[in-house]
């Protein structure tokens, strides 16, 4: 839900009963993500009875499952007291934007507890989910989802959006838990009501005084803030087109692509796709930069790139070589398709190209 590398659900429990409600929700998760994805892990200890749950794999020690699958994860979920998970988790949690969602439930069943990453992980998502499915009360203790306040955190989340500094959003909400206005700018059409506490901001309009503090969406990082207190979000829409000589070294790839986005003032993290030639879809170098992003790679025949509309960096070398003109412009702009821009045209280093797009951007809704 948070990251798109992440995926997987780790169950874990502790006792006989715990076991029993494992074996339920395992077969609930199933039904929701792909059965290899749901991974089940029981203590043994001799008061403890697998015999009838073939699907939960023994395990010692917590922390052996948590260094196997806290970094990749994209939920874990406790049977055990909350004191438990809280205790166990704790040498591993970094940030909430990194974080898994993790929940904690208790071995009948009654409750279902979201600990970490309610908004941005998807575990207060997570936690309804299971209340629907099996009759579990989930225990919501987010202040913004208790007073019904308008969360920028599940707002960014629900539209693609990226955090430029996560401590910005108790800014948001503390001032909107407060009764006080925030304002909020952007570069994009929203759609949908205003939610209650915000004041719509024209970007264009520098007459008009603001609020103290606001949420500017805006692909541009190195904009002027709009307010004295901004909380960024910046759409993660770039699309790297890249083409290179057979044999490039992965942490070439990596650092020309890093570089040349710094430079423009982008980051790696907004990127949401890799493009090229269909006779690249096994070059190693960009493959390991697909997967480190966690991003799709996606590859197009030549007569695809052919097709691809619009006005290119053309060179007679590349045409002789794979029978196209421009790799790296034309497969970006194929991924951007309709609407789409070419924020950067074809930069060249050491047998490598890169060129960036951007796609036509839904509206962004303030309600999804």
């Amino acid at each position: 839900m948070q990251n798109n590398s992440r995926h997987g659900i780790v169950i874990i429990s502790y006792t006989g009963a715990g076991a029993q409600l494992q074996q339920k929700l395992g077969r609930i998760l199933v039904g929701m993500v792909p059965e290899e994805d749901v991974y089940q892990f029981g203590y043994r200890k001799p008061e403890t009875d697998f015999s009838d749950a073939n699907s939960i794999a023994v395990f010692s020690k917590t922390e052996e499952i948590l260094d196997q699958h806290f970094d990749t994860a994209e939920l874990i979920v406790f049977i055990s007291a909350t004191g438990i998970a809280v205790r166990k988790i704790a040498p591993y949690l970094k940030s909430k934007t990194t974080d898994p969602a993790v929940l904690c439930m208790d071995e009948t069943g009654k409750f279902v507890i979201p600990l970490v990453s309610g908004h941005l992980g998807g575990a207060n998502e997570w936690a309804q989910k299971i209340e629907e499915r099996t009759g579990a009360t989930a225990v919501i203790t987010t202040a913004t989802d208790i007073e019904k306040v308008f969360a920028v955190d599940l707002f960014a989340k629900k539209n693609g959006l990226r955090i430029a500094d996560s401590s910005k959003i108790k800014e948001v909400s503390s001032r909107l838990l407060a009764g006080e206005k925030v304002g909020i700018c952007s570069a994009y059409e929203i759609g949908g009501k205003v939610p209650e506490g915000l004041v719509y901001c024209d970007r264009k309009d520098v007459a008009t005084e603001r609020p103290e503090c606001g949420i500017m969406i805006t692909e541009h990082v190195r904009l002027p803030q709009q307010f004295a207190i901004e909380c960024r979000l910046i759409p993660k829409d770039l699309i790297l087109g890249i083409g290179c000589r057979k044999g490039t070294p992965a942490e070439n790839m990596e650092r020309f692509v890093r570089e040349t986005l710094e430079q423009n003032g982008w980051d790696l993290r907004d990127v949401c796709a890799v493009a090229s030639i269909d006779i690249k879809k096994e070059e190693a170098g960009i493959v390991a930069l697909t997967e480190k992003l966690g991003v799709p790679f996606l590859v197009f025949d030549a007569e695809q790139l052919k097709n691809c509309k619009g006005e290119y960096t053309a060179s007679s070398f590349v045409a002789a070589q794979v029978g196209v003109d421009n790799v790296c412009e034309r497969s970006a702009m194929c991924v951007a398709g309709d609407g789409g821009r070419l924020l950067l045209k074809k930069t060249a280093s050491e047998g490598m190209t890169l060129a960036v797009a951007a796609g036509g951007r839904v509206t962004i809704q303030y309600s999804l």
